[in-house]
């Protein structure tokens, strides 16, 4: 790009998007600076659509640029079972499942050991988990549709 961060973000708010910085890095020649879309403060819900239809809304919350979710809801609106045993939390659905510990990024996602970028969070007494860990832990691939803060899976 001609152009610095700063500017590029200032020309994103022109139309009404607000972005932040995720990750800035050299390739070759290059520097290669990757941005995301911030949720905006007055809309912290996220729309989960399951082919053509709505499943649910869901609250969320940002942290260094990953979008959160409510573990809960998430689970429950798309039939599967949510545990919260003195902070190690499982999500589950149809033999998949996520694992993981409150504070941590170390994660079991049906069997196999990750780490996530953000931990697992406790916001408002709610359990927030990084969206794309959490879908993937139930067996969905999702899809961010950033202009309209709908996840689809």
């Amino acid at each position: 790009s001609i152009y610095n961060t700063k500017d590029i973000i200032d020309i994103l708010k022109k139309f009404g998007v607000t972005a932040e910085v995720r990750v800035s890095r050299r390739s070759g020649n290059f520097s290669l600076t990757e941005y995301v879309e911030s949720l905006p403060h007055e809309k912290q819900t996220v729309t989960i659509c399951y082919g053509d239809n709505k499943t649910a809304e869901v609250k969320a919350y940002v942290k260094d640029s990953v979008v959160l979710l409510d573990a809960k809801e998430v689970a429950e609106a798309l039939g599967g079972y949510f545990t919260n045993n003195n902070g190690a939390v499982t999500v589950s659905k149809d033999g998949k499942s996520f694992y993981g510990n409150v504070d941590s990024t170390g994660i079991s996602l049906n069997g196999t050991n990750m780490k996530m970028t953000c931990p697992i969070l406790v916001e408002d007494e709610t359990i927030m988990i990084s969206t794309y860990s959490l879908m993937r832990g139930m067996g969905y691939s999702p899809v961010w549709d950033t202009g309209e803060h709908m996840l689809y899976i």
